[in-house]
């Protein structure tokens, strides 16, 4: 957080509201200023709850979505099925895959970290082998278009398998 202090400001105004609320969500999860919640007390309660936050601290308002199929948090797009909460990449729309180009002066190893790293990504974020996939041949292909040679991109690439053995639901 910057400066210092925002971070610690958010904890104590969640920890203080929490405390007054008899209906609480599920599970919690804040990034920053960016919030995840289950809730699973119906919409109006929902409503309800959103309103008291917003009423908590007069210079503090949150603006939120809600869904109950899918709705997106950073880069993950979070949906519910069967239960279970799933996880797949979130792009945003604004989003125009400029990564580095192959060309620029950066070391080799580099470059080959960055094909490898993003490709670790979303083998972590996706539930899905199918989404991850997809997601990799995108990434493949947003590769080829910043000029990395087709070798390279697929020997990297290929150092990483999806894995249904993680945990990615809730």
């Amino acid at each position: 957080c910057t400066p210092p202090y925002a971070c610690f400001f958010l904890d104590q105004l969640e920890s203080s509201f929490m405390q007054t609320e008899t209906r609480k969500p599920l599970n919690w999860f804040r990034y920053i200023d960016d919030i995840f919640f289950v809730w699973t007390h119906g919409e109006d309660s929902l409503h309800k709850f959103m309103s008291n936050l917003n009423k908590f601290n007069k210079h503090i308002k949150i603006t939120y979505d809600f869904s109950k199929e899918h709705i997106p948090f950073l880069d993950l797009n979070v949906s519910l099925a069967e239960g279970k909460l799933f996880f797949d990449l979130y792009i945003k729309s604004t989003d125009c895959h400029q990564y580095l180009h192959y060309t620029s002066s950066h070391p080799e190893h580099t470059k080959r970290s960055i094909v490898y790293s993003q490709t670790l990504r979303i083998s972590k974020i996706c539930s899905l082998e199918k989404d991850f996939q997809n997601h990799s041949s995108q990434l493949r292909h947003w590769f080829f278009q910043r000029g990395y040679p087709e070798k390279i991109v697929d020997t990297e690439m290929k150092k990483v398998k999806f894995s249904n053995n993680r945990k990615k639901q809730l």
